[in-house]
Formats: structure tokens, sequence, C-alpha cells
């Protein structure tokens, strides 16, 4: 009897230290499985973080369809879901909108790769909208024009400096990989 939890925990701990969507120096994929059971609503992501599931800096959002790894790159591919990422601008509005209600104290944060005072959402909020300012900044920001130009994008993240290339189209992801001598491929 004692062989057979020996073996169960033997197993457990095989399975769980191997985390396939740990991809290396505090990066991880999230998958629709795992985000469906975490209950995190943004779909598939890749995401930097101290710790799994702590999404201190989302990296590529969703919906990341396949990625592959080594010891110094990862690839990505994405197919990006407009629907989800409104959704994430908003409730990040409604989020720090609702703190400094709450708290009353002012500090600055990062909204959307943009440096921005909690009151200044506050007042952009309590003013305009919260779908007017997500609208704003999902039509006004450079990455998102350029993320749904095309149906699938590609992103090459260098783990060391934390480098992220992208979006970019098939032939610019295949032009990047053999100028940095990228051996690394997607699996079907």
């Amino acid at each position: 009897m004692k062989k057979i939890y020996f073996g169960i925990i033997i197993l457990f701990c095989f399975t769980s230290c191997n985390d396939k969507n740990y991809l290396g120096n505090n990066f991880y994929y999230l998958s629709e499985y795992e985000s469906m059971d975490i209950g995190y609503p943004y779909g598939t992501i890749i995401y930097k973080s101290s710790e799994k599931n702590m999404f201190e800096k989302i990296i590529i959002n969703s919906d990341v369809v396949n990625i592959n790894n080594d010891e110094n790159y990862i690839i990505v591919k994405q197919s990006p879901n407009k629907k989800l990422l409104l959704e994430s601008i908003k409730n990040d509005l409604n989020v720090w909108n609702n703190y400094y209600i709450s708290i009353k104290k002012d500090s600055l944060i990062d909204l959307n790769n943009q440096k921005i005072s909690i009151y200044n959402i506050h007042k952009l909020v309590t003013n305009r909208g919260t779908e007017v300012i997500t609208d704003s900044i999902f039509n006004n920001e450079v990455l998102y024009r350029k993320m749904f130009r095309n149906k699938f994008n590609y992103y090459i993240i260098e783990k060391k400096t934390d480098s992220v290339y992208g979006p970019l189209t098939l032939e610019e992801l295949n032009v990047f990989k053999k100028k940095k001598k990228i051996d690394l491929n997607f699996e079907n």
C-alpha cells in the first residue's frame, strides 16, 4: 500500500513540476482550459509574472492559438479577439475608477502601455463614460490598429531581454527567425 501512495506522490510531482504552460524566465501561457477553470474571462494569453496565474503583465492578448519555445525565445501565433480586448480595457477602467472612488488617493499606473494617474482615469470616466474612453483607447492605440490588420499575428519574445517583436505577418516572422537564427516552428 505504501508503494502505491509513493507512486502517486511521485507521479503528481512529476506532472505538476513539468508545467508545459511555464515558458521560462517568468513567462507563462494561459490555455483556454485554464482560463475557464480559474474564471479568467479574457481568453488565452501570454503573460509575465513572478507567480503562475497572477497576471502582472500581459504580453500577448487573446486569443493565443499556438506557441513554441526554447531556452532563448518564445514564438506565438495569435488570432486577435476584439470583443475580449474591449472588455478587458473597459474592466480595467472600471476597476481603477472604483479604486479611486473608494480610496481617494492618486498614483501613477500603467494602462495599455501608457502611464496615467488614477485620478485622470476617474475624471475621464466621470466626464465621458467608460464606453467612450474604451473606444478611444482602442481606436488610438497604434498596437491595436496593427494587431487587427491581419487574421493571424505572430510574435517573437526574447526571454533574456523581455523584448517582444510583433505583431508580425508570417513572412515577417520567417525573415526575423532567419536573421536571428531562431530554430523554432509551431507544432501542429
